[in-house]
């Protein structure tokens, strides 16, 4: 299980509407897992209900068209965390606070 919560730092609220990309690693390079964007809660549902195998991911945050929505420009187009994921059941559970020109991500087990 994989789940995330994107904040928007800036105006202290969920981050709705952010593209997101979890990938797994295979022999021939990165394969697209789930894909979407945040919701009024700054989560991805789909990534949530994701049981697939063990092995390393990626989870690629896209925060430049959310603050383009809002008028603003991000210096960070895409916020790419690298990780394993065994079979665990607690998964890994992401927080990532993004700002138009800053970012810090979270990772409890």
């Amino acid at each position: 299980m994989v789940s995330t919560l994107i904040i928007d730092c800036m105006h202290g609220r969920p981050a709705a509407g952010v593209p997101l990309l979890l990938e797994r690693r295979c022999v021939s390079g990165w394969t697209p897992v789930v894909e979407g964007v945040t919701g009024p809660d700054g989560r991805l549902d789909e990534l949530e209900s994701y049981n697939g195998p063990a092995g390393t991911f990626r989870l690629t945050v896209t925060p430049a068209p959310y603050f383009a929505s809002l008028g603003m420009a991000a210096s960070h187009t895409d916020v790419a965390i690298g990780f394993q994921l065994s079979d665990d059941p607690q998964g890994r559970r992401f927080s990532v606070f993004i700002a138009p020109n800053a970012y810090v991500s979270f990772v409890r087990h």
